[in-house]
């Protein structure tokens, strides 16, 4: 699969990253120099790709994991865009019924013309904390670098909840080639003081 159209948008960005690293050019300065990135393992020439579209709701998937569920996919093509909304609940899953049909807004399938754009997508296994993508980084020829942040609050008790159902985030990006590494950060959410 080639993407030329996001080769062509990283083109000045890498020239930029170059220029702005340089001690030579006219154009630098110690005061307009870009600050190198410090987040631990990210590659240098990292670029983060702009998200067109964010979506985010429930989802059906195989049930219990033994260890660690995958943390999410990137659905690069029409037949996987058309698996990913089978697994989407047409009601809301909720204890109160009749539930109310489902609005998330994937359910009506909005065109996406793969040829340029891909959609990334974070799964966690818990029907009442949804998982946020931060930030979705391409480093060229490498990786695809998906950040991810898991919140749930602090001293949560056990709620009864379907074993198969969960929670997603996707974000609607220039389409890349490069293999997705899911980067999970979990944080615990402390109560807010009275």
């Amino acid at each position: 699969m080639s993407c030329t159209p996001l080769r062509c948008m990283l083109w000045p960005a890498a020239i930029l990253v170059f220029c702005t690293g340089c001690t030579g050019c006219t154009g630098c300065t110690e005061k307009n120099r870009m600050a190198p990135t410090t987040t631990t393992g990210i590659p240098p020439l990292a670029v983060q790709l702009t998200t067109a579209g964010r979506f985010a709701g429930q989802i059906i998937h195989a049930g219990p994991s033994i260890g660690e569920a995958p943390a999410g996919r990137v659905i690069r093509d029409q037949a996987g865009y058309d698996a990913l909304v089978a697994t989407l609940p047409t009601y809301r899953i909720q204890m109160k019924q009749p539930a109310p049909p489902n609005d998330d807004p994937l359910l009506k399938k909005p065109k996406i013309d793969f040829t340029r754009q891909m959609l990334v997508v974070a799964i966690r296994h818990s029907m009442f904390y949804g998982p946020k993508i931060k930030r979705v980084l391409l480093a060229r020829g490498r990786e695809l670098i998906v950040e991810i942040l898991h919140e749930s609050p602090e001293g949560i008790m056990a709620m009864a909840s379907r074993s198969d159902v969960g929670t997603y985030e996707a974000v609607l990006v220039p389409c890349a080639d490069e293999e997705p590494v899911f980067r999970v950060e979990k944080r615990t959410l402390k109560p807010a003081s009275e």
